[in-house]
């Protein structure tokens, strides 16, 4: 098989982005911000999944207690993904977590989390897929970096549809640490142009995939720090 990279997409394919300001982050004593979501319940009125089958195009919306999100370009290969902006500061240290499953699709592209996502040239991306495999990608001014340097094979991942893999990034200054199912596999530092506050899903041409939760945390300080 040949396991795709990021380096296959079309660049006009590269997003959707929507304004999310539902949630707010809450705050700790301590000055954290913390935002979960664990999609039990719909009542700030999200979008419905409409489950309607558009070429070259995606769907995304609440439904049975999961945020799922289908990518229905037929071009395999195709990332696009999903963002809200959920008003993070850029001065705080940030962790990322998410617990992702894929539901239909190729088992060989990739699913995942994208952050700090101005647009296709300013963004980070972190994704698995289910045969095995994780990739880490960021780009800034249009310049890709291929962290991971390519798609690495990884027990850590727990491989086939309707499985849960857990994704963490902590952000702390220009340094980023990238967990696969509680593991660290990947820590360097990242000099990016901007910080931009918003959060998402990302998936491949002709994948269904959903966020069964997710969690941010922001903080300025820790006492253990």
């Amino acid at each position: 098989f040949k396991q795709k990279t990021a380096y296959e997409i079309s660049r006009s394919d590269w997003s959707s982005d929507v304004c999310y300001s539902d949630l707010f982050p809450s705050h700790d004593s301590k000055g954290i911000s913390i935002i979960k979501e664990t999609f039990d319940n719909n009542n700030i009125g999200r979008i419905a999944y409409s489950n309607k089958m558009n070429k070259d195009s995606i769907d995304y919306g609440f439904e049975n207690g999961k945020f799922i999100y289908e990518n229905f370009s037929r071009k395999n290969g195709s990332i696009r993904w999903v963002t809200y902006n959920y008003g993070l500061s850029s001065a705080a240290n940030t962790s990322y977590k998410a617990s992702l499953v894929q539901l239909s699709g190729l088992d060989n592209y990739g699913y995942g989390i994208v952050f700090n996502a101005e647009n296709w040239e300013n963004s980070i991306t972190f994704s698995v897929s289910a045969n095995g495999y994780y990739i880490i990608v960021y780009r800034i001014a249009g310049i890709t970096t291929n962290l991971s340097n390519g798609w690495v094979k990884s027990s850590l991942i727990k491989t086939g549809f309707n499985v849960i893999n857990d994704l963490a990034v902590e952000k702390k200054g220009k340094n980023y640490e990238f967990f696969v199912n509680g593991v660290s596999v990947k820590s360097a530092m990242i000099n990016l142009n901007k910080f931009t506050p918003n959060f998402g899903i990302l998936s491949n041409g002709g994948m269904k995939v959903a966020l069964e939760s997710f969690e941010i945390n922001q903080w300025l300080y820790r006492d253990w720090e």
